[in-house]
C-alpha cells in the first residue's frame, strides 16, 4: 500500500488464528471488531488463545524452521532478502526471540518506527500514513501502525506487549495521555513526538498537531454569525482530555462574541453514524430543540442529517448541522455538509521528519523541542445556510 509502512497485522491475515479473534469484546461496533480482531492481539498471551512461534513465522514467510533459527542465530548465513523478510514478520507479529539480544533483533529494532493511535481514529488518521510514506521512504525506515483499543483491558495489554519490542522511534498519537502507559516505552530511551495537544505532557517532546480547539471555535462561531445561538455540541467521551479541545473551541466561540451558552448544551454522543442519529432525534424531538448541530465527527453529522431528514425537519432552514474532518463523502451528502478540513497527510510529513532527526541527533543537548500547530480550514457547504458565492473556503 505505501512504502516503508507496516500494519501490525500483515501477516496476522494469514494466521488461522484470526478467525479466533472476529469479536473479542461486547462491542458491536464493526470497526472495532475489525480492527480488534486482526490488528491487536498477535503474541498477547490473552487468556492463553495466541502465541506466535517460530513455526508459524516460517509458515508465514514460506521457509524452513532451520532457516528462521539461522535468521535469529545467524544471520550471515541467510540471504539478505529472505532475512529482512523473516524480520519484517516477527516485528509485525509481535514475536519474541528468545534471544532477544541478538544481532537480528537489533538489526530490525534500529529501522521499525511505531505510530501508536485509537483504533477509532483510523480513518482520521489515514492521511497521515502516506506523509509517513514520504519521508521514510528516502530514509530506509519502516513505520509499522498499530491502532489501540479504548477498553482498558485490551488497551494495558497491546500497550504492554508493544513496549517489549525495541524501536527507533515513536509517533504517539492515542487520545490521553497517560504517564505510566509511555513510560513502558521511553525506558528504553526511545525518542518520542506526540502527534496531539495533550496538556499533561512534559515539554522535552517535541509535538505536532492539528488544533481541534481552533477547528471548533471556527465552527461554532460562522454559526453564531449566521443568527444561531442555540448550538448543541456533539462529542465522543466528553470526560476525556481530548474532548476538552472540542469543548474549550466551543466555549470559547461565545465568549469572544459576548454571548451566553449553556453547558447542557455539550452532549456525550458515540462517534458512529448511530449515535448521530440517536442523539440528533432526541434533540429535534424537544420541547428546547437546538437551531444547529456541531458535531465533533462526519459519522455523527451524517447520521443528524438522517434524523433530520426521518422526522421532516427542514436541513437548513430549521436546524444547520455541521462536521468535522473534510472528506469527499461530505460533498455528496444532501445537503453537502459543511465541515473542517484537517492538514492530516501534513502532519504525517512534519511528525516523521521530526522523529528522524531525533533519531539522527539524540546527544544534541542544545536542541529545544519542537511546537508545530497545524491550523484547519473551514469549507462552508449548504448544511449551514450560508450563502455561497465562492469556494466556501476559510
Amino acid at each position: 500500500m505505501y512504502h516503508g509502512v507496516s500494519f501490525l497485522s500483515t501477516a496476522f491475515f494469514q494466521s488461522p488464528c484470526f478467525l479466533c479473534f472476529s469479536h473479542p469484546h461486547p462491542s458491536n461496533r464493526f470497526s472495532s471488531a475489525f480492527f480488534y480482531g486482526i490488528l491487536s492481539f498477535a503474541n498477547i498471551d490473552l487468556r492463553g488463545l495466541v502465541r506466535i512461534n517460530i513455526r508459524e513465522i516460517a509458515r508465514l514467510c514460506n521457509v524452513s524452521v532451520a532457516t528462521v533459527s539461522r535468521a535469529i542465530n545467524n544471520p550471515e548465513l541467510v540471504h539478505a532478502e529472505t532475512r529482512q523478510r523473516i524480520l519484517r514478520t516477527m516485528q509485525e507479529t509481535n514475536y519474541v526471540s528468545s534471544r532477544r539480544s541478538s544481532s537480528v533483533g537489533g538489526a530490525a529494532a534500529s529501522r521499525m518506527l511505531l505510530f501508536l493511535f485509537d483504533v477509532e481514529d483510523y480513518v482520521f488518521y489515514k492521511p497521515a500514513f502516506s506523509g509517513f510514506a514520504s519521508v521514510l521512504q528516502a530514509s530506509g525506515h519502516t513505520m509499522l501502525y498499530a491502532p489501540i483499543s479504548t477498553e482498558p483491558l485490551y488497551r494495558s495489554a497491546q500497550l504492554e506487549s508493544l513496549s517489549r519490542q525495541r524501536y527507533a522511534g515513536i509517533v504517539w498519537a492515542l487520545r490521553d495521555y497517560h504517564e505510566a502507559e509511555i513510560a513502558w516505552f521511553t525506558r528504553s530511551h526511545t525518542p518520542i513526538v506526540l502527534a496531539r495537544k495533550y496538556d499533561r505532557a512534559p515539554s522535552v517532546y517535541p509535538r505536532c498537531y492539528s488544533d481541534f480547539s481552533e477547528a471548533t471555535f471556527r465552527l461554532t462561531s460562522h454559526l453564531l454569525s449566521l443568527g444561531r445561538r442555540k448550538i448543541a455540541l456533539l462529542v465522543e467521551q466528553v470526560s476525556f482530555q481530548f474532548a476538552a479541545s472540542y469543548c474549550g473551541g466551543w466555549r470559547r466561540a461565545f465568549f469572544e462574541q459576548d454571548l451566553p451558552f449553556d453547558e447542557r448544551w455539550i452532549l456525550n454522543t458515540p462517534n458512529t453514524v448511530e449515535g448521530g442519529y440517536q442523539q440528533a432525534w432526541s434533540l429535534l424531538q424537544g420541547p428546547d430543540a437546538p437551531d444547529a448541530l456541531c458535531c465533533a465527527s462526519n459519522e455523527m453529522a451524517f447520521g443528524a442529517l438522517r434524523a433530520a431528514r426521518d422526522l421532516g425537519v427542514p436541513v437548513p432552514e430549521q436546524i444547520a448541522i455541521v462536521g468535522f474532518t473534510d472528506s469527499s463523502v461530505a460533498m455528496l451528502s444532501e445537503p453537502e455538509l459543511t465541515t473542517i478540513r484537517q492538514p492530516i497527510q501534513q502532519l504525517g510529513s512534519i511528525a516523521a521528519h521530526m522523529l528522524l532527526d531525533l533519531i539522527d541527533s539524540p546527544a544534541d543537548a542544545d536542541r529545544q523541542p519542537q511546537e508545530v500547530v497545524l491550523q484547519p480550514q473551514l469549507c462552508i457547504r449548504k448544511s449551514c445556510g450560508a450563502k455561497l458565492d465562492g469556494s466556501g473556503e476559510q
